[in-house]
């Protein structure tokens, strides 16, 4: 099959350690048998999986890290950090990471996680001059997933346009080549916040589509619950508190849940974003970076159906403007924040603070997986509204 490549993104490892201080390393039998021979036999720190919801079958335990957070295989600072394992010993995931892959009845799709240091600064080589490392990429990731790719092209024949509205994938092709088309070409445009409009326009388009070929009459908005989703998500993506054995999909259902049934409950991070009343300075540099992570999900298809969680394509659309948008209002709450300290934020500070929020954004949104029906129909009907986007653009910025 044909691997499909987004244009206008690099990569190569800028050794700034990161993932091997943020993220779990989850381990295959064979990795467990070549970091047991790389230690002479001597037990690996790991604990060992029963069931993980949303890890392959092929994996059998999670290495352990570091008193510090970090993995005992690291070795270095930011910069000019190094793994102590020979490459025939690294785990299969690390050696993966950032690349992902989705099988598609019309080619593979490559993409770029943007949990990755050097992908948020477009760090590197052109990923279209890579081809030997990608195909080298899809072979691992295939071995780390068997059986997927058949079942993931087989999933593209069951895509959805809006609840219960199929989409044949004939169909469903001219609608994804348009909407990457329009992104695209914002990509040489810094303007504020143009991800944001672009994807809300977008979606607004789609969802009269859906509107018109399933006769869905279009429901009223209601400001109280475009406030209640930016603060759910800002909430449970940006907490600091522990939240015990729940589940981020059960948070979300359940503060969603209590903000239905209360209306008035207060909404402190929102609230200081409108009597903050500031704009983000303007910044080449963080408009590239959310154009970038859009066109990306986008372009990979990470978003729905398949992609993520069998989401139908107005859901998922609005999905991913969502999970931009709270990225955004994020970094703002950071910059209002700072100017309350004192501090004034040069344009590398705030671009280091959005590339900070970007990657936990992203670090969260792929472990989650909205796999109850009451997660999905509860995303079906917040974007059931054409014009919600727009109604949390201007709530929000």
């Amino acid at each position: 099959m044909k691997l499909l490549v987004a244009p206008g993104f690099n990569f190569s490892c800028s050794r700034c350690g990161h993932c091997c201080n943020s993220y779990p390393v989850p381990l295959t039998a064979l990795d467990l048998e070549r970091l047991q021979s790389a230690e002479g036999g001597q037990p690996i720190p790991v604990r060992r999986l029963t069931s993980e919801p949303g890890l392959s079958q092929s994996f059998k335990a999670v290495l352990l890290k570091g008193d510090d957070g970090f993995c005992n295989y690291f070795e270095g600072s930011a910069g000019s950090s190094r793994c102590l394992l020979q490459d025939t010993a690294k785990p299969q995931m690390c050696r993966l990471f950032p690349f992902t892959f989705l099988h598609a009845p019309d080619g593979i799709l490559s993409g770029l996680s943007f949990s990755s240091t050097a992908v948020c600064l477009n760090f590197g080589e052109p990923l279209t001059s890579q081809t030997a490392t990608l195909e080298q990429m899809l072979s691992l990731f295939e071995e780390l997933n068997p059986g997927l790719k058949d079942k993931t092209k087989a999933e593209f024949s069951r895509l959805t346009l809006a609840a219960d509205l199929p989409l044949s994938f004939d169909l469903y092709l001219p609608l994804q080549k348009t909407m990457e088309e329009e992104l695209w070409q914002i990509m040489g445009r810094k303007q504020r916040a143009i991800a944001l409009q672009a994807l809300a326009l977008l979606f607004g388009n789609l969802r009269e589509m859906a509107d018109n070929y399933g006769g869905i009459a279009p429901q009223p908005g209601e400001v109280w619950f475009d406030l209640a989703l930016i603060e759910t998500y800002l909430a449970c993506f940006f907490s600091e508190r522990e939240e015990g054995s729940l589940s981020l999909e059960e948070q979300l259902i359940n503060q969603l849940t209590i903000f239905s049934q209360e209306r008035q409950l207060p909404m402190p991070l929102t609230a200081r974003l409108q009597s903050a009343s500031l704009d983000l300075p303007a910044s080449v540099l963080l408009e590239d970076l959310f154009a970038r992570f859009a066109c990306m999900r986008l372009f990979a298809r990470l978003y729905f159906g398949p992609g993520f969680s069998g989401l139908s394509l107005t859901a998922g659309l609005g999905h991913l403007f969502l999970m931009l948008l709270v990225a955004y209002l994020r970094v703002k709450l950071d910059y209002v924040e700072a100017l309350e300290n004192g501090i004034e934020m040069s344009e590398e500070a705030l671009f280091e603070t959005a590339v900070r929020r970007i990657r936990q954004v992203e670090g969260k949104w792929t472990s989650l997986r909205y796999g109850s029906r009451e997660a999905i129909n509860m995303l079906e009907l917040a974007f059931l509204d054409g014009l919600r986007p727009l109604r949390l653009l201007d709530l929000a910025l």
